[in-house]
């Protein structure tokens, strides 16, 4: 009925394992605070767009199970 973490601790384990699959992402930061996982921006000509969107659509497709397994760890 709950999860027995910390934001911080959360955030830093995220952190540690996206961090090698999100090093190649445009203007990607992780070092905010711990209410912000990751943050970046691109930028695209028209059209280049959608294939820029997909792009990151799979990026996160792929890093977002960590999210995942970090709960499921820290459920009561």
């Amino acid at each position: 009925d709950g999860y027995n973490l910390t934001s911080r601790s959360f955030c830093d384990e995220y952190r540690k394992r996206v961090k090698s699959k999100v090093a190649k992402w445009p203007n990607i930061r992780l070092d905010y605070g711990p209410i912000t996982l990751l943050q970046g921006y691109d930028t695209c000509e028209l059209d280049t767009f959608a294939e820029k969107v997909e792009e990151r659509v799979l990026g996160f497709a792929d890093i977002h199970s960590h999210i995942d397994d970090l709960l499921e760890a820290a459920a009561r």
